[in-house]
């Protein structure tokens, strides 16, 4: 029986990726960097520290992704993303669904921290998740099992215990590394490879079904 569910945030509860790999073409375009395609998709579903390594094997202008990145958000700080409208509308009935069934509700996004805090804020999604936990706590972000491994302790179960719901290729294989029950939610936009995952759900409210007698 399973007692808790681990969410990933940009792709689940928000459909934030598109937006992301947008802005992301658009600032390579502004410095006059060009990133294959092939690259650039790879991106999808990691951290700022994976998209770095990508970008400086064709962009050597800053020292580091933290220096990258000061500078990115200076370029966007007049068009900040307003992430409520990209909350996927069967997140807060499903939180509200699987609190009633007494489970435990834990975030786990590769995300930074500050970006994380706007969008639970902005969502209002705040009262749902504990623990919440950011990629950037380790030196290995996902497909690396240590952030599940991570929730698992603090929530105090065992790994077979938890379900994870992930959309990208990194946050799958991260959650099957951790012997975690995985969700993919469907994604054809971008070239993921979701077959690894136990269960494969075209929205969000779909993971009722599959939970109902696993729970």
């Amino acid at each position: 029986m399973f007692k808790a569910v681990i969410f990933d945030m940009d792709g689940v509860l928000i459909d934030s990726e598109p937006l992301q790999l947008k802005r992301q073409k658009e600032y390579l375009d502004y410095l006059g960097v060009a990133v294959p395609d092939q690259e650039l998709i790879k991106m999808v579903g990691g951290n700022k520290k994976m998209y770095f390594d990508i970008i400086s094997k064709y962009y050597s202008g800053e020292p580091n992704y933290r220096a990258y990145y000061q500078k990115f958000q200076q370029y966007f700080k007049d068009r900040p993303i307003n992430y409520r409208k990209l909350l996927n509308p069967d997140a807060i009935p499903l939180l509200k669904w699987l609190q009633k069934q007494g489970l435990k509700l834990a975030l786990a996004s590769s995300g930074a921290p500050e970006k994380i805090k706007t969008v639970l804020t902005q969502c209002q999604l705040t009262q749902f998740f504990d623990p919440v936990i950011s990629g950037n706590m380790f030196k290995q972000s996902k497909p690396n099992p240590e952030i599940y491994n991570t929730v698992a302790a603090k929530l105090g179960l065992e790994n077979k215990q938890c379900v994870v719901i992930e959309d990208s290729d990194y946050g799958i294989a991260a959650g099957k590394n951790a012997g975690m029950f995985t969700i993919a939610l469907k994604e054809e936009r971008f070239p993921f490879s979701q077959a690894a995952a136990d269960y494969l759900v075209d929205s969000l409210s779909d993971v009722k079904h599959v939970l109902t007698d696993k729970i």
